[in-house]
């Protein structure tokens, strides 16, 4: 299947003369352009990058909640928190065979939520507990932990 791709890195050069929301857009679009997330259902930038792609798109959405690109955006939003709470087909955040989650992901979001500030964003505040519940379960994918991220991260249809 092919879908056209707006080069959103052309753009960089106009965003001195579009409004704050918008240059914030491009600049999050130029980067989904230049360095995507997803290839082939799997995830391919690190787990770190993505979870700042999460909290860059959780800060428009709190800066500016009158832009004409506030659906866009949280489409976005809401794929993207799925691919840090769950992973994708083929980059899993927890591995299918040992249900064990990825250490290196674990590495970056305890990184992200000890440099963070969980008061100021509900994205952070959730993985916080995400980790705690993790923890608490030895880092493996139980029926407790299985049971949190469906009633915290539902998947959403836009």
């Amino acid at each position: 299947m092919y879908f056209p791709e707006i080069d959103y890195v052309s753009y960089e050069a106009y965003k001195s003369h579009v409004g704050a929301d918008i240059a914030a857009y491009i600049a999050m679009m130029s980067l989904e352009t230049s360095k995507p997330t997803l290839r082939d259902a799997a995830i391919i930038i690190g787990w770190g990058e993505l979870l700042q792609r999460n909290l860059a798109q959780e800060k428009f959405l709190r800066s500016y909640p009158s832009s004409n690109r506030k659906a866009k955006v949280e489409s976005m939003y809401h794929l993207t928190k799925w691919n840090v709470f769950y992973g994708s087909n083929n980059t899993p955040l927890f591995d299918y065979e040992s249900k064990v989650i990825d250490a290196k992901a674990v590495e970056a979001y305890k990184k992200a939520v000890a440099d963070g500030d969980v008061s100021k964003s509900p994205l952070l505040l959730k993985l916080s507990n995400f980790l705690k519940v993790s923890d608490r379960n030895g880092g493996k994918l139980t029926d407790e932990l299985s049971l949190w991220r469906s009633k915290q991260i539902p998947m959403q249809y836009n």
